[in-house]
């Protein structure tokens, strides 16, 4: 038990010292390993190997190819450039705009990054411009850049899939109800928020149907890329990794096609491609040696009898473990939180009688709120070195939109048919 307390808090301090997350959990793990089995043994490497050998890893370079492809091609600047027609006249209609630009890229991309970097370009500038207040501008593009791991594909659901063999393709459905009723909640937000102060959202100048009708032929390869990747799992006529497959080359063929994307663009992808699946994987690495020396030094045990013991309803461990979360959400990762807490969560959630597929969406919802809360959160830091403004600023703008993310968070736990109706229809269950 000491090692385990020292290895945690042996983290966290490096963490707070500068040290990058995947070399503190990795030093931290290697450390606890040798005062476990008095040296490193062949764990070390088999555990990492053992985890990207698993077939059900491969869409996850896939999807941030996808990703890729679709900042660099410019395929992002027409969907914003529809959703700003469509939705312009609502109060704060950009900033809806944007919402839904983004829910639109998580329905192919998969990564809060490659959201921010997509729709920050286009979006902030037409508000800046527009006279919208910039705190309501970085709120909405921070917060539903997190539909991006919430709406499938989604490259936290692939990890997730993995470490408890629970079927991909259901986790995707399962989280497209509740992806959708988070982007009309942020919606709805901004709307009224403009409605009762207008200073917030200056109205823009008025559109025509025509113009909203015409912007519709300029995504339809947007519903091309979201046939290959969701509906072929849907129907059972694919496998996520063949459905990532299948998006990829159909990705990049229409960028070469209509996006006049040629050598230069496709070597650039190809290379923002290695270097992001390399930190992932960095990442993923050191995770799973801290998770090992977690697990052989019997943490998942002491949490599971730790429960068992607890007289208390079911209900008030899933709020611990959802607290638990949210705290970590504060100092690490999305990806380390995964990998470092699913092992010991997982089996106790799964005792109590909880569907493990729910307990993911429930997962993902909160490195959604992970991802926008200081003084870690990665999107943060992201949107302020994208906008060239300060952290603190930023924090100001999201706040707001955290305080609707933990409602969202109760929504989700408290009806858990939100996520698995929708897997219950499917033709097929992987």
């Amino acid at each position: 038990m000491l090692i385990i307390v020292a290895c945690i808090v042996g983290v966290i301090i490096t963490i707070f010292l500068g040290i990058p997350v995947a070399f503190s959990l990795g030093i931290w793990g290697i450390i606890g390993m040798v005062l476990i089995k008095g040296g490193i043994t062949s764990a070390m490497a088999v555990v990492p190997f053992a985890t990207f050998s698993d077939f059900m890893f491969t869409p996850l370079p896939l999807f941030i190819m996808m990703g890729v492809i679709i900042t660099i091609s410019g395929m992002g600047e027409r969907i914003f450039e529809t959703f700003s027609k469509w939705l312009g006249r609502l109060p704060g209609g950009l900033a809806v705009a944007t919402v839904w630009t983004n829910a639109m890229l998580a329905a192919a991309v998969g990564s809060t990054s490659v959201c921010i970097a997509t729709t920050s370009k286009m979006a902030i500038p037409e508000m800046e411009k527009r006279g919208y207040n910039s705190r309501l501008a970085m709120g909405a593009l921070c917060s539903s850049s997190g539909l991006a791991v919430l709406i499938p594909p989604s490259s936290t659901m692939v990890l997730y899939s993995v470490m408890t063999d629970i079927s991909l393709g259901k986790l995707f459905m399962a989280g497209m109800i509740p992806g959708i009723v988070l982007a009309i909640i942020l919606s709805l937000y901004i709307i009224t928020n403009c409605a009762i102060h207008p200073d917030l959202a200056p109205p823009p100048p008025p559109s025509n149907w025509k113009d909203r009708i015409s912007s519709l032929h300029r995504i339809w390869f947007l519903v091309v890329i979201i046939f290959f990747v969701l509906f072929t799992i849907y129907l059972g006529v694919a496998t996520p990794t063949e459905a990532a497959s299948l998006g990829t080359v159909a990705t990049m063929v229409l960028a070469i096609l209509f996006f006049g994307s040629r050598l230069p663009q496709i070597r650039r992808i190809l290379s923002d491609t290695g270097v992001t699946y390399g930190m992932i994987a960095i990442i993923i690495v050191s995770a799973t040696i801290f998770s090992y020396t977690m697990m052989i030094a019997g943490l998942p045990q002491i949490v599971t009898h730790w429960v068992a013991s607890l007289e208390v309803n079911r209900w008030i461990v899933i709020i611990i473990i959802n607290l638990i979360l949210i705290l970590l959400g504060c100092v690490m990762d999305p990806i380390c939180i995964l990998l470092v807490t699913v092992p010991i969560f997982a089996p106790v959630v799964s005792a109590l009688g909880f569907d493990l597929v729910w307990f993911g969406i429930v997962n993902v919802v909160n490195f959604e709120i992970a991802v926008m809360t200081p003084p870690y959160g990665m999107n943060l830091f992201i949107m302020s070195g994208v906008l060239g403004v300060p952290t603190d600023e930023v924090v100001r703008g999201v706040m707001p939109f955290i305080v609707l993310m933990i409602l969202f968070l109760v929504i989700v736990v408290a009806f858990p048919q939100l996520s698995l109706w929708l897997p219950s229809t499917m033709w097929a269950g992987r």
